[in-house]
């Protein structure tokens, strides 16, 4: 079965720590095994590995890492979703510790018929770079005597295997079902406590606390994940990732004063470790504070470079900020990082030697038959014993078109293949020229928009990045059609793709298909201070109004018949698919109407349950309950000026500011002559002051 399809884009050898992922890691693309299905989760997972897969127990000669590298390359891998696209899917990493004993000398002296050896390997899940939960898999082998190599080898790859097929099972039952994994963490740190003077278990007690606040965070219950993690504060405040877990727990309510503070402190205890800032960018990301962004991600490169990651995030937010050139110019460092002149492998060190452990698909040496596990010897007659990896490296790249003479070493076998070198762009760059088409179309370079877009498609067409680049590329060229089909095809909870997906609908005149997905764009997402997505919604605007004219046609028509209870329901519709402009005058429009008939908003008596119950948890102070209960109430009566304050209201008490300065400016619209019309607007300033503060 040919199992890998792209590459391994960093080394796969780490340093392992407990409580956060380090910054190197492996992974790899793969192409899906047709008799193993996806997790049915929404994470992709990255593998990493923690074994010498060479190293051989004493007594009997296993290379178990050999085996269990080979179960993850046919097993794990073709279970688990290996697709990353940056910034449209969380991701998951697992890391695999080999904890089994090295000495099974014992096993030979026995004089028994049967005897039973334990294999140890732990699994250690990760959301977010933070520790999330450990799986323990203890396997049993069971052999008859005489006790040889052979035979023992035999049910050790067997068992091992078997082991590793159940892996990911396993692990999504951890995110199907986070109620059990918490209650089992619960029940370890209730031990752990009783001992806690006991240094070995109040090691194991941080830990499982952190754990335990990663799992409650999962499942939204923030308080009690809070609580968790003060409890590791308590115990080592100088654990970094305990302020990790508390930033993204404060991020994802919203609180981004808390969330700042707690990845600074991360920072501060940890200054080298690059995730950090990349958790501090990606909340200045978030919440706009794009200046911010940048300077954090600086700091991050400066730390490592060559981290793609960290330059994807800082080419969104130059295309955030409208700085396209900035952006162009860092795509393209991405792009030629990822271009490399040479054979098309990829080594890592084994004894004295390099061996290859990547052949790229369309490189000269898979054309000259270089296979995965050849041990290159000599580099043009240069020995490369005990020569550094990058030293290697350097000699297998050169001019485009120049030779290079390896001699390779294959089981017993040696042997020399002389390769021309040739330029060879990865996979992984797919994402840069995506990115860079969107800047050149940006900027009206329409040509070079339409290479990249293509460029970064064949690449890679799993990507929704890549998807996007050329599904913008078919609407711009009256390609809808195929705009829809590709667009279509994107992870469902992807924003700027579902405003791509709109936009193309409404240029075909598929305005009911276009409506239905403007529909599921979250509110707060159309509110945003990013050039490019401002951009994407203006013209997603323009590509619905004959539909908008249309339906303004038919309300002026209704109104001229004296139909006004019909004409507001179509107002209400039409205000879903308003742009800014559009909606004020629509809201001046009602506000006209509600004095002349103000009998037409009263507030029905269903909506009037809903602020009833808004209005106490309110008292109570569950104020996204209240938010709820508004958000229905408007759903019946959407003209109903109050509520607009109300929810406003509510949006301040969370800290949602945006949301909060929305609704109040809705109130004031709908009602121009509101008393108290001075403090509404106070409180609009003083909530701006708020978000300028990053409160």
């Amino acid at each position: 079965m040919k199992l890998i399809k792209g590459s391994i884009i960093f080394s796969i050898f780490f340093i392992f720590t407990f409580l956060i992922i380090p910054n190197t890691y492996a992974q790899v693309s793969i192409e899906q095994s047709k008799d193993t299905q996806s997790m049915k989760i929404p994470y992709s997972v990255q593998i990493y590995f923690d074994f010498d897969e060479n190293a051989v127990t004493k007594g009997i000669k296993i290379s178990i890492g050999k085996y269990l590298k080979s179960a993850i390359f046919n097993y794990l891998f073709p279970a688990l979703d290996q697709i990353f696209d940056q910034g449209s899917k969380k991701r998951i990493t697992i890391g695999i510790k080999d904890d089994t004993p090295k000495d099974l000398g014992w096993l030979k002296k026995s004089s028994k018929k049967m005897e039973t050896f334990y294999l140890h390997f732990i699994w250690y899940i990760y959301l977010d770079d933070v520790i999330l939960y450990r799986i323990y898999t203890r396997i049993p082998c069971e052999v008859s005597y005489p006790f040889n190599d052979e035979k023992i080898n035999t049910i050790v790859e067997s068992n091992i295997t078997e082991a590793v097929k159940k892996i990911p099972n396993e692990v999504a039952q951890v995110f199907l079902n986070p109620e059990k994994a918490i209650l089992e963490t619960n029940r370890y740190i209730e031990v752990e406590v009783k001992y806690i003077e006991d240094p070995g278990l109040r090691s194991e007690l941080i830990i499982d606390y952190i754990k335990f606040a990663n799992l409650l965070r999962l499942v939204k219950k923030y308080d009690e994940a809070i609580a968790a993690a003060k409890s590791v504060i308590a115990l080592n405040p100088n654990e970094p990732s305990v302020y990790v877990v508390l930033g993204l727990i404060y991020q994802e309510q919203k609180k981004y004063k808390e969330a700042e503070e707690n990845f600074k402190k991360a920072i501060a205890l940890n200054p080298k470790f690059q995730p950090y800032y990349l958790k501090l960018a990606n909340l200045y990301y978030e919440k706009e504070s794009y200046n911010e962004a940048v300077n954090t991600l600086t700091k991050a490169i400066e730390i490592n470079p060559s981290h793609m990651e960290a330059i994807y995030l800082l080419i969104n937010t130059y295309m955030a900020m409208g700085l396209f050139d900035k952006a162009i110019e860092s795509a393209n460092e991405a792009i030629k990082y990822n271009t490399i002149t040479g054979v098309g492998i990829r080594i890592k060190k084994e004894e004295d030697y390099p061996v290859v452990y990547t052949v790229l698909e369309d490189g000269p040496a898979k054309m000259a038959g270089i296979e995965i596990g050849d041990k290159i010897i000599k580099v043009n007659n240069q020995s490369t014993e005990k020569l550094e990896l990058k030293d290697v490296a350097n000699l297998l790249r050169g001019e485009e078109g120049t030779q290079v003479a390896l001699t390779i070493k294959r089981g017993d076998k040696e042997f020399e293949k002389t390769i021309t070198r040739k330029p060879m762009i990865d996979k992984n760059a797919s994402i840069f020229f995506a990115q860079r088409s969107l800047c050149y179309r940006e900027k009206g370079n329409l040509e070079q928009a339409i290479k990249d877009a293509e460029k970064a498609y064949s690449l890679n067409p799993n990507l929704d990045g890549t998807k996007e680049a050329l599904g913008v590329i078919y609407i711009d060229k009256g390609k809808y059609d195929e705009a829809i089909n590709i667009l279509s095809s994107t992870n469902k909870d992807n924003n700027f793709s579902k405003l791509l997906l709109t936009t193309a609908y409404a240029r075909v005149g598929k305005f009911n298909e276009a409506v239905s997905v403007y529909k599921n764009i979250p509110e707060d997402y159309l509110i945003t201070k990013s050039v490019l997505r401002t951009n994407a919604i203006n013209n997603l605007y323009t590509a619905l109004k004959p539909y908008k004219d249309s339906m303004m046609q038919s309300v002026k028509d209704l109104e001229a018949k004296g139909q006004y209870r019909e004409a507001i329901k179509e107002y209400a519709n039409l205000l879903k698919i308003a742009d800014e402009k559009e909606a004020k005058e629509i809201r001046a429009h009602i506000a006209e109407l509600m004095i002349k008939y103000p009998h037409l908003f009263a507030l029905p008596e269903e909506a009037r349950k809903s602020v009833i119950k808004a209005e106490a948890y309110t008292e109570e102070g569950k104020f996204e309950k209240a938010i709820e209960e508004y958000q229905k109430a408007l759903e019946l009566s959407p003209f109903f000026p109050n509520l607009y304050k109300a929810l406003a209201l509510s949006y301040g008490q969370i800290k949602d500011y945006k949301k909060a300065i929305k609704n109040m400016n809705i109130y004031l619209e709908l009602y121009p002559d509101a008393p108290g019309i001075r403090a509404a607007k106070d409180q609009i300033y003083k909530w701006e002051f708020m978000m300028e503060k990053g409160e």
